[in-house]
């Protein structure tokens, strides 16, 4: 067996790639004929001399077209070639009438009868390798984009899955859930039993994380995940039922919220003694960084269709649920009932609260602090407002406390102390004189360990005179942390900001803070001034808190006035200053600043 390839005619420049064409005959004349004229063609030529060398030639070398003479190859050859779609193409050489049927039957691309004219033959040969040539590229670029696109659905489904889980427990996540939970509702019949949405949440989370750090509070959250995991892949929530067997969903929602699907129930009971063997792991020690915590939960269940066949219906009255058992005490279960909705309305409120700051909800109103003597505006109280889409104007006396308890009044009342100086920085820059500017202060704003750094950097920012800014503080406030924020007030004081009590006179307490603490200003409740026209109780007691504050060194503002009576006696008593209706409700800023430059222009 052997075959020969012909070397190609040396030139001084790279050329690109030449067709391969292998070239099968016996006859040594039309041999060196045919290599000629197929090189000039602009093919490569390499030449067998029997069958095998040409099976040979074609599996190792991959010709682009074989020129083949029919007594070297049986039919089988030739249908055998390659298999595949980018095989060369061949083109038979046939001696005799019983060759060129032969060679028709096996399929050749092309026949040429013996003897022949070489340069034909080359030029088809060359045609031919071109198009095989042709051809093979585009089944290699095929064959890349399909590798393409299985990568691409490779990674496209490896993104979805995780895209689809909770990257701390590898639980699904809430959209994966709520896909699930949107499905399970379009699916179900009246013949399927009910479907269970159990919501989780631990109880004093936040506490925990407090004990054990972030990270180890991240290690319980694993631990509370992997503990429902295996109960539901161990059967300890499949619970039998009339219908069958349930079947079960978990997912970690957010934070400490966890909820799990159960379809196929008999009936409500069989949800909440599910949501009892959810709460038993729960209480189950936990082992982290060598310690040993315990821990609880609460859970809400919403029951479809009993509570609705909609997806964030049914999410939301579980919400409910499980708010109502945290404020049992926790370490309950509960079913959502409709009387539910308005006990809860603090617990939603907190929710909504959540993003109020973001979406732009919560303003600033401004009620004017006004001379007694002259009725001159000599500075403005700002007041939070929040803006409800649905509710309208929620009073702060009901939102508050509950930003309060959630946590997020460091939050706000940095928004709050930011946005008030930077009105007053308007208010300057339009041209109006230096006013005071008293903001609300909760007390845990000021047990936070950066919070004068907070109030410095917005008097920084807006580029303003620390003492045009004066802090209250609510007397209760004060009376409760005495110990903690007498340092905090000190710091304040050398910043250069004006303190001021509150609500004075509600705290029921004795009076030494006044003493210890650098207080510039007193604030008489309301509930003192609304009596001062009467010779009573509350005019005692607002003639001796002016009479005190003065001989401390302190200014006083009363607050509440709403007739010329009580702002008559104030003014007896040498008060300085007040604020209420009689002068003036809480304004916007526009209107504020233009009251002030009317009182500017009437100077």
């Amino acid at each position: 067996m052997t075959y020969l390839r012909s070397e190609p005619t040396p030139v001084a420049t790279p050329q690109p790639r030449r067709p391969l064409a292998l070239l099968a005959t016996r006859d040594r004349e039309s041999l060196k004929w045919a290599t000629r004229w197929l090189q000039r063609a602009g093919l490569e030529v390499m030449v067998a001399s029997d069958a095998t060398a040409v099976a040979a030639a074609a599996l190792c070398d991959d010709p682009a077209v074989v020129i083949l003479e029919a007594a070297l190859a049986a039919p089988s050859l030739v249908r055998a070639w390659p298999p595949r779609p980018s095989a060369a193409a061949v083109i038979m050489l046939a001696g005799s009438a019983v060759n060129i049927e032969q060679a028709l039957e096996s399929g050749a691309a092309d026949v040429v009868p013996l003897p022949c004219d070489w340069r034909i033959v080359a030029r088809r040969a060359a045609t031919l390798a071109r198009a095989v040539e042709q051809r093979r590229e585009i089944d290699a670029l095929r064959d890349e984009l399909q590798a393409a696109r299985a990568a691409a659905d490779d990674a496209r489904r490896e993104l979805e899955s995780l895209l689809a889980r909770d990257p701390l427990t590898a639980l699904p996540n809430r959209q994966r859930f709520e896909s699930v939970l949107e499905r399970s509702l379009r699916a179900l019949s009246p013949n399927d039993g009910k479907l269970a949405l159990l919501l989780l949440d631990l109880d004093r989370f936040k506490a925990l994380n407090e004990v054990a750090g972030r990270q180890g509070g991240s290690e319980v959250l694993r631990q509370v995940g992997s503990r429902l995991q295996h109960a539901l892949q161990n059967g300890s929530l499949a619970l039998p039922s009339l219908l069958g067997v349930t079947t079960a969903a978990l997912a970690r929602m957010s934070g400490d919220e966890f909820t799990i699907l159960l379809s196929g129930l008999s009936d409500r009971q069989q949800a909440l003694t599910a949501a009892e063997r959810l709460l038993q792991l729960v209480r189950e020690p936990f082992a982290v960084h060598g310690r040993e915590l315990l821990l609880s939960a609460s859970v809400g269940i919403a029951v479809a269709p009993d509570d609705g066949l909609e997806a964030g219906l049914l999410l939301q009255r579980a919400e409910l649920a499980v708010a109502w058992a945290k404020h049992r005490g926790g370490g309950i279960a509960r079913f959502y009932a409709c009387d539910l909705e308005r006990p809860l309305a603090a617990a939603e409120m907190e929710q909504e609260l959540h993003g109020a700051l973001e979406r732009g909800e919560l303003r600033l109103a401004y009620q004017p602090l006004v001379e007694v003597a002259g009725r001159r505006i000599v500075g403005s109280e700002a007041l939070l407002r929040w803006q409800h889409p649905r509710l309208g104007v929620v009073p702060p006396d009901d939102f508050i406390p509950v930003a309060e308890e959630a946590g997020l009044m460091g939050t706000i009342g940095e928004w709050v102390i930011d946005a008030a100086c930077l009105q007053l920085r308007r208010w300057l820059d339009g041209g109006l004189p230096p006013q005071r500017l008293a903001i609300n202060v909760a007390v845990s704003q000021l047990l936070r360990g950066d919070f004068t750094a907070v109030v410095a950097a917005a008097v920084g920012r807006h580029h303003l005179d620390a003492s045009l800014l004066e802090l209250e503080i609510s007397e209760r406030g004060i009376l409760q942390e005495q110990g903690e924020i007498g340092a905090t007030f000190a710091r304040l004081k050398q910043l250069g900001v004006r303190l001021s009590v509150d609500d004075f006179g509600t705290g029921h307490s004795a009076l030494d803070y006044l003493r210890r603490f650098p207080i510039d200003v007193l604030k008489i409740d309301r509930s003192y001034v609304t009596g001062v026209e009467r010779d009573g109780s509350d005019t005692i007691m607002a003639s001796a808190m002016v009479a005190m504050a003065q001989r401390l060194g302190m200014s006083v503002v009363a607050e509440g006035v709403e007739e010329e009576g009580q702002l008559r006696r104030l003014r007896e008593w040498g008060c300085d200053t007040f604020q209420g209706f009689l002068f003036s409700p809480p304004l916007s800023a526009d209107e504020l600043g233009g009251l002030l430059q009317a009182q500017e222009e009437c100077a």
